[in-house]
């Protein structure tokens, strides 16, 4: 189409000149940042889904939260948490498998033995985005539904005038809600459409970065910018005289001296080994913003894991 233009229709092509290896790394940061959101999030985001369909499907089958579990277990992690075959355990692997089927039906392409989670962690997962759009496509539709909105107002205000009669201690009470009796003599409020959050499937990812990364092609523009190289110096013959013009911008000397010395360190593997099963615990410290400090500590003999959290005071005092 550009090409049938008339000479009146000039088009700028795109110049790709500047799109070096920084463009590339920004680049091969967002790619590992969407690995991670995928293969982090895979569990939160099928319950999500799953409450939905379960609460769709209540009129025709009785579900349970630990159905959804079961679900998760098998179709992200891979275990099959039903091993006895009683009649019981029979309904239950039916009620998981009718699910799975529900899931698995969504996606454009097989999965191989259902296992959601290798699919979104291995190989496929580019494909794994459109599967887990399908999902929030049917959450939008729901959140959207004028009368589970309606629902969810109503909900709201009940839950409103609920504290505001706890607050006055129940005199006189105003927030009692018809109750029945389940088979078992229990009693409980039967609820209306849960509250599902929407799959952030594609992450809007900060580029804010620790470090830079400089090749010689971004180093030779650079000092072009700066005027430490001439203009009448090109890529070429810059490459022949790198080690000078690095040598403008970094301490080369002490750079190669470090890499000397540290390529001279001789490491005894089994040494550093046996030193390391001195210890009786190995720990992860994870600092932030809303968390001050979020630690695990992992016994290595017997690799149970404790958990200590420390909230910010900023933020939370």
């Amino acid at each position: 189409m550009v090409h049938e233009l008339d000479d009146s229709h000039r088009v700028v092509w795109p110049n790709a000149d500047y799109f070096g290896n920084a463009m590339n790394d920004l680049i091969d940061t967002y790619v590992t940042n969407v690995k991670n959101n995928l293969k982090t999030h895979s569990k939160k985001r099928l319950r999500e889904w799953l409450r939905v369909k379960v609460f769709e499907s209540s009129l025709v089958a009785r579900y349970e939260q630990a159905d959804i579990d079961r679900v998760i277990s098998l179709a992200i992690f891979g275990n099959d948490d039903i091993k006895i075959n009683g009649m019981d355990d029979v309904a239950k692997r039916e009620r998981r498998n009718l699910l799975i089927e529900m899931v698995t039906k969504n996606s454009w392409w097989d999965i191989p033995d259902n296992n959601i989670g290798l699919f979104t962690n291995g190989k496929n997962w580019f494909k794994s985005i459109a599967f887990w759009i399908s999902l929030q496509r049917k959450i939008d539709d729901f959140n959207t539904c004028e009368e589970y909105r309606e629902e969810h107002r109503c909900q709201r205000e009940e839950f409103q005038e609920l504290n505001r009669c706890r607050r006055r201690n129940h005199r006189p009470c105003t927030c009692q809600q018809p109750v029945d009796r389940g088979q078992n003599g229990n009693e409980y409020i039967e609820k209306g459409p849960p509250r599902v959050k929407n799959l952030a499937v594609i992450p809007i990812c900060s580029f804010t970065r620790t470090h830079y990364t400089l090749d010689i092609r971004t180093l030779y523009f650079l000092l072009r910018q700066l005027e430490i190289v001439p203009l009448n110096i090109t890529q070429d013959e810059f490459r022949k005289q790198k080690e000078y013009y690095w040598g403008q911008c970094f301490d080369m000397r002490k750079i190669y001296h470090l890499m000397t010395k540290m390529s001279n360190m001789e490491s005894d593997k089994k040494a550093i080994v046996q030193n390391y099963k001195k210890f009786v615990n190995e720990g992860a410290t994870d600092p932030g913003v809303n968390t001050w400090n979020a630690t695990t500590v992992h016994n290595i003999e017997t690799g149970k894991e404790t958990n200590y959290t420390i909230s910010s005071k900023q933020y939370h005092y």
